[in-house]
């Protein structure tokens, strides 16, 4: 096992690559350069959308959803007629 812990050690010590420091002052900024970039594509197509959803949301706004039949119960027969609890029939993740 002692051996096995100073292979994957050797292995690991094998593949370090050491960057000098302008390398990583330059792998910095391009990633700073690259976040800046990001941040300005935030732009949505429908931008005007924005201008007009006061309008729309004092009409008929978002309704709540509102279930016909009654919810059925996990450890009830399922609907189905399969004759299982539903949890374990048609109410399984």
């Amino acid at each position: 096992m002692l051996n096995d812990v100073k292979l994957d050690v050797i292995k690991t010590l094998a593949r370090i690559q050491l960057q000098s420091e302008e390398d990583v002052v330059a792998i910095e900024r391009e990633r700073r350069e690259e976040e800046a970039r990001s941040r300005l594509k935030f732009n949505h197509q429908n931008a005007n959308a924005l201008e007009e959803a006061p309008a729309a949301a004092t009409g008929s706004g978002n309704t709540p959803f509102v279930r016909r039949e009654r919810k059925v119960g996990r450890n009830e027969p399922c609907p189905c007629g399969s004759g299982k609890k539903f949890k374990s029939c048609h109410g399984q993740l």
